[in-house]
């Protein structure tokens, strides 16, 4: 599943748009507090020419990037060292060039969010950092000017997610939105998870590891408790997620410190439960919600932590081991 990286750095300006990008919008809602643009919330709310960025439609003319390799959420062991990037690049040459010429460029290649990379070929491979976490992350391709300035229209940036196995121990990945993502103050923010060792379930079985213990480390034991617990089973390897929001210069414990804050708890940082019911779509592998808009009312950097929790709602494993995936967005006002 590859989704579009929108980049701060590629903030797309509405309110200079002329009205030769109003009159390309068909069909949707316009909003007469924007400056010629049109609301949209997908793609197909907008014209032939146009993209949906930011709940605007948007000219989309430009480079096209879309990343065919690594395959979404592909596990890739500790011992990797360089994966293939593949990608399809419409609309731009390909040149090692350092001037700035309209469809001439390459591609800048970034990981969680951090540039590694400059490719002027279609496949590269990109050496890990060599202290790569296990874990999820997020491999962003985006086009640029030879200058290295990025090209603005929504197309020109794709990011894939993959993880770096741990051994047994599940996993969850922020599968959308991805680092960098520029939102709108007000508005809904889509979102997605997906696990590994792990099962996404409406109802789980709540069989629990004990506390203070890590129930994944090598050679641990660590006790089991609950009504749901059988004398020769497991504890419980089946939930739901938590989205959680933290503001950057909040002087309160972030997520997951709050979990084992006496005087922050988490709930004030809790904004959905993406337990597989009406109002989250999904599986057993992936689930995807939407956080109300009232949860993002003021500008600046806001960091989305996506967890897993038992039926209960309980941090799993347990409150210090609690295993989460974060990315981190642009909340910005309209």
């Amino acid at each position: 599943m590859m989704r579009r990286f929108f980049s701060s750095s590629a903030l797309i300006l509405i309110g200079g748009l002329g009205l030769g990008l109003g009159a390309g919008c068909y069909g949707v809602e316009f909003d007469e507090e924007a400056s010629d643009a049109y609301y949209c919330q997908t793609d197909s709310d907008c014209g032939p020419t146009q993209s949906c960025a930011q709940f605007r439609c948007v000219d989309d003319t430009g480079p096209a990037l879309r990343l065919t390799g690594p395959e979404p959420l592909t596990p890739f062991e500790p011992s990797t060292t360089s994966i293939d990037v593949v990608f399809d690049a419409s609309g731009l040459n390909l040149v090692e060039s350092n001037d700035r010429v309209e469809g001439d460029g390459r591609v800048a290649i970034s990981l969680d969010g951090e540039e590694l990379a400059i490719a002027d070929t279609d496949v590269l491979s990109l050496a890990l950092p060599s202290d790569i976490a296990p874990g999820a992350h997020q491999l962003s391709v985006q086009a640029v000017y030879g200058t290295g300035e990025a090209y603005t229209n929504p197309s020109s940036s794709d990011f894939v997610t993959f993880y770096i196995t741990d051994g047994i121990r599940p996993q969850v990945a922020v599968v959308e939105p991805g680092h960098g993502h520029v939102h709108v103050a007000g508005e809904p923010l889509n979102v997605a998870a997906a696990v590994r060792n792990f099962t996404y379930v409406e109802n789980g079985t709540d069989c629990f590891w004990a506390e203070d213990c890590d129930p994944f480390a090598e050679g641990a034991v660590c006790e089991q408790s609950g009504e749901m617990c059988t004398a020769d089973g497991e504890p419980s390897e089946d939930g739901h997620s938590h989205a959680y929001l933290d503001v950057e210069g909040d002087d309160d414990d972030d997520y997951p410190g709050c979990l084992l804050s006496a005087t922050t708890p988490c709930n004030l940082r809790y904004a959905l439960s993406m337990r597989l019911s009406d109002n989250i779509e999904g599986d057993a592998d992936e689930v995807s919600g939407v956080i109300p808009g009232d949860r993002f009312d003021e500008p600046g950097p806001v960091t989305l932590s996506i967890s897993l929790q038992y039926n209960n709602h309980d941090a799993y494993p347990n409150e210090a081991f609690v295993i989460y995936d974060q990315v981190t967005i642009e909340v910005i006002e309209r």
